[in-house]
């Protein structure tokens, strides 16, 4: 496991004619990348956990491209303290191409006071659990909501 201190190598997607090409950039070597440009940049890692203050936090996003469970791992005396009320996460084939899925995040949330949701199309949560989230790893990516169970909603 890789912990703070430690540098990574960053794949920069660089392209002239499309803007959203650049939402491509990732810790990952991807094969989409053979048809842009792209430069690797050395990036150090940092813990979330040692770098923000132990505060309560309203809302906190993650959209790293496939490294959400990295990101969460780092958050994890945050998590514990329950100092994060809602926690937004995008999942989606950038997971799946590291050879994780739904689940792996799941299980992780399950170590917390937190229950992972999703929308549905007409705006509604759904609990998400072992019994439906199936279902969900088969789209191509969507964003999910883990919320602090002492939040009423």
């Amino acid at each position: 496991a890789s912990k703070s201190g430690d540098s990574l190598d960053f794949y920069e997607v660089i392209s002239n004619k499309d803007e959203a090409a650049e939402g491509l950039s990732s810790f990952k070597h991807r094969p989409v990348y053979d048809l842009f440009d792209h430069k690797i940049i050395k990036v150090d890692q940092v813990k979330l956990e040692d770098t923000v203050d132990a505060i309560k936090y309203g809302l906190m996003k993650i959209d790293t491209e496939g490294h959400e469970l990295e990101v969460l791992g780092g958050s994890v005396s945050l998590l514990k303290k329950e100092l994060i009320d809602y926690i937004q996460f995008e999942f989606g084939d950038c997971i799946k191409e590291r050879g994780g899925n739904l689940k792996d995040i799941l299980d992780f949330f399950s170590k917390f006071n937190y229950t992972v949701y999703a929308i549905n199309t007409v705006g509604v949560f759904k609990v998400l659990d072992e019994s439906n989230s199936d279902e969900y790893n088969k789209t191509n990516w969507d964003n999910y909501y883990a919320i602090n169970n002492n939040i009423k909603l």
